[in-house]
């Protein structure tokens, strides 16, 4: 059985007013059948301040998309806000009206790494040239198609790619 929202927000206000009463959170726990955990939960719980803490939430996420549209990075955006990198991208993913276009530095990068895998140069020198991981300069190759990705399990295959300069996560 699911119980429906108006449900819920009748148990949760009756659990609140047995608490006022002087309840313990186990007797509780074991009359509504949860957890002692959720009782502490909404217990705590008080409507103010979810409230208070959503608004926050909101001119944050404001502020965030901000500093986004305005070309900020992802690193200096989760210090400046506490924010670790994957809720970032959380936030930015529930809206997309903020996807920011390849910055052009990137794309003249890209058009770089692309040119001088074409001429056979070694990943590992293009990423010391342009400053950048072999990994990095790996996934733009296989992006673009010029660098096939692969599996390999014969030995000799494995060294002789390590002298071509690959890295050992590369191959």
């Amino acid at each position: 059985y699911i119980m429906t929202y108006k449900e819920v927000d009748k148990r949760n206000r009756e659990i609140k007013k047995l608490i006022s009463q002087g309840k313990s959170i186990s007797e509780l726990a074991a009359k509504f059948g949860l957890s002692r955990m959720n009782i502490g939960v909404i217990k705590k719980r008080n409507q103010k301040n979810s409230r208070l803490i959503h608004a926050q939430k909101q001119k944050r996420n404001k502020e965030i998309l901000k500093l986004f549209s305005q070309g900020h990075d992802y690193k200096e955006i989760s210090s400046r806000f506490g924010v670790h990198i994957s809720n970032l991208c959380n936030i930015l993913k529930r809206h997309p009206e903020y996807k920011r276009p390849i910055d052009v530095e990137k794309k003249t990068r890209n058009k770089k790494i692309l040119k001088l895998l074409k001429q056979g140069v070694p990943r590992r020198e293009i990423g010391k040239q342009l400053n950048i991981s072999t990994g990095s300069v790996r996934q733009i190759g296989i992006k673009y198609g010029i660098i096939k990705p692969f599996v390999i399990t014969d030995k000799k295959a494995v060294i002789k790619l390590l002298k071509q300069g690959y890295s050992v996560a590369e191959v």
